[in-house]
């Protein structure tokens, strides 16, 4: 390896302080350049992939992780943190082997694992196997945790959790109410738990307390969460639509690449999206990479390059910008899916975007996902969400607000936008998926394959709350759902009557 050279200090030292100044943008950026100049430099590669995690590049964050373990092979942080990131990627054999190396690394060395880090880690590896449906598995590694005494409010919602993948709901409720009840339990824990035992209730057909446990959560003070701002987001939705009308993207710059791998699904949370990924993954030659938030990112390091708020800074972007943003994005297919023909994206927000997606990758294909808005505004409610992410999931009528903007600017990337798209209708789905199935097959350019009809028997690591629902046939049961809590939705009723 080269010894550093001063440039090289200069540049690494304003990466340093541009993460301790938290601008990750522009630490991405400046991270990026560095890695092209130095790759053989481990510090490198570790602040990029800091910089990309801060940023919800998971994808990205990941690569430059592993580079970074490649000239540290016994960092034993940056190994857990690859079982993490393998696991969020919904990479399962990648999880299992990346444990193996850190269990491994832990016997070789024993003074590099604590105690309180192999604890982590085999919880890790625990939420890896209930995602996979290994209950028999991630219960012989809770039971090893419990062998050796390990306690704690983690490793109880983990036995809850692998109750509820059994369908022993039976023996979870009384475990989740013993963690709603424990005051002193981490907040986040509790909230998990009263999530879970929600989801439960709703099974059960006791919708009263099941909406109580959510509204509870999703109001509680402690959280001391940022509003939302809703004349902000309407307006943002109205400057999207003016900024790229069909006049204004006909003199727009184009990165010119025209791969017809990148797939995104665009979908409301709790609309199908996931499930739509399922399907397409069932296809030999189709592949996910879940909720990859590359392309939303994307617009803001435009936004921070020049010097003015997306969308309006789109109209000056240059061929070598969206080229750069482009080649980056079909990197990271090429790392995380290679030798895939369609390779889906389903990350939330990415109806905002769509703009920008048509510059940067005018060869990829948009699925549109829809859901019965009443069912869909009631189950996004009835989950849990990252508040501060998307602060309008804590209320319904926010979410209604959001769902009506959604479909405005749908309406408006139909009529003006370039890009193959289809709409993938939930509903039609639970009445005859075969029908549905076989045109989105044929939509996406590919030969049908029986396989996609048999899709929930993919062994796939789905790492979103529809991973215990992919896993079974298309069914009616959350058809109309909105029924059993009508008296809570009378807003969202008016906003959308039936």
């Amino acid at each position: 390896m080269n010894p550093p050279s001063p440039e090289f200090q200069t540049d690494i030292a304003k990466l340093r302080r541009l993460m301790q100044a938290e601008d990750f943008h522009q630490a991405a950026t400046v991270g990026m350049a560095l890695s092209r100049e130095a790759p053989d430099q481990s510090e490198v590669w570790r602040l990029l992939s800091q910089a990309h995690d801060r940023l919800g590049n998971y994808g990205l964050s990941l690569m430059a992780l592993e580079r970074f373990v490649m000239h540290e092979p016994e960092e034993i942080d940056a190994r857990a943190w690859l079982v993490r990131g393998n696991l969020m990627m919904g990479r399962s054999q990648q999880v299992e082997d990346e444990q193996a190396r850190l269990q491994e690394l832990i016997r070789k060395k024993p003074q590099l694992g604590t105690d309180k880090f192999r604890r982590r880690s085999t919880i890790d590896l625990v939420e890896g196997y209930l995602r996979l449906g290994k209950t028999d598995e991630a219960r012989q590694q809770l039971e090893s945790l419990e062998r050796r005494g390990v306690k704690g409010p983690r490793l109880m919602m983990m036995d809850a959790m692998t109750d509820i993948a059994d369908r022993n709901h039976e023996q979870a409720i009384p475990k989740l109410r013993l963690i709603i009840g424990t005051k002193n339990f981490p907040k986040g824990t509790r909230i998990q738990a009263q999530f879970e035992l929600a989801k439960i209730l709703d099974r059960e057909g006791q919708y009263e307390e099941a909406i109580g446990l959510v509204s509870e959560a999703k109001s509680d003070p402690e959280l001391n969460l940022k509003p939302f701002d809703r004349e902000a987001y309407c307006k943002m939705t109205d400057r999207l639509i003016a900024a790229f009308s069909r006049e204004r993207m006909r003199s727009m710059q184009s990165s010119g690449l025209g791969s017809q791998r990148p797939v995104f699904v665009v979908g409301m949370p709790r609309s199908g999206t996931t499930l739509t990924e399922q399907i397409i993954s069932a296809h030999s030659q189709c592949s996910g990479i879940g909720e990859q938030r590359e392309p939303i990112i994307f617009s803001q390091l435009l936004a921070d390059q020049l010097n003015e708020e997306f969308p309006e800074c789109a109209s000056r972007a240059s061929n070598e910008q969206l080229q750069g943003f482009g080649s980056a994005y079909l990197e990271m297919l090429d790392h995380y899916a290679p030798n895939f023909e369609r390779v889906t994206n389903k990350a939330l927000g990415l109806e905002r975007i769509l703009g920008l997606l048509g510059m940067v990758l005018p060869g990829s294909r948009i699925v549109f996902v829809s859901r019965n808005p009443l069912d869909n505004v009631l189950s996004t409610y009835m989950h849990s969400m990252n508040q501060n992410h998307y602060p309008w999931s804590r209320r319904l009528e926010d979410i209604a607000l959001v769902r009506a903007e959604f479909d405005r600017l749908l309406d408006h990337w139909r009529e003006h936008l370039d890009l193959p798209m289809f709409d993938f209708k939930y509903d039609e789905l639970t009445e005859g998926p075969e029908p549905v199935i076989r045109s989105l097959i044929e939509f996406l350019g590919l030969p049908f394959e029986n396989d996609c009809l048999r899709f929930h028997e993919q062994k796939r690591l789905v790492m979103t709350p529809s991973f215990d629902q992919v896993n079974r046939p298309v069914n009616r049961e959350a058809v109309n759902r909105w029924k059993n809590y009508e008296s809570h939705l009378q807003d969202v009723v008016n906003l959308f009557p039936t």
